[in-house]
């Protein structure tokens, strides 16, 4: 069972950033998020919370996770297919279980996006149950 301040030895300022290449899949038009053939917002954003998520999953104990609670992000630019993004999460705080990232994508020519991103810790027992219980309602 998960303790209410569960251990996490990440250093505010660690960063990772991982590489991506727009596939058809991202697009806006495959995403119902638009008709251009443009990366899709909330690609954009599922990379930022990925990024984030494998930023504090390795130092997390058995059985913790972390699930995304708040996004607060800009998309600034357009990118198209093909097109290489690189995004970044940097881990600026925790308060308990609450941990805060600043996130950033961007292509050769510049931003794309940022914003900040929320992970909550929590035990992946618990959190399965509770689902798996309001469905049942």
């Amino acid at each position: 069972m998960a303790s209410s301040q569960p251990t996490l030895d990440l250093a505010p300022g660690t960063c990772l950033s991982q590489v991506f290449t727009v596939q058809p899949q991202h697009l806006a038009l495959n995403w119902q998020s638009g008709a251009v053939a443009v990366l899709a917002t909330p690609q954009m954003i599922a990379w930022m919370e990925g990024v984030a998520a494998d930023l504090a999953a390795p130092l997390l104990d058995d059985g913790l996770c972390t699930v995304g609670t708040l996004v607060n992000v800009k998309h600034s630019a357009a990118v198209a297919l093909g097109a290489q993004v690189t995004v970044e999460a940097e881990f600026i705080g925790r308060h308990e279980r609450l941990l805060e990232f600043r996130v950033r994508a961007s292509d050769p020519s510049g931003e794309i996006g940022s914003g900040t991103h929320q992970r909550v810790i929590v035990s992946i027992e618990r959190l399965n149950a509770r689902a798996v219980a309001r469905t049942r309602r």
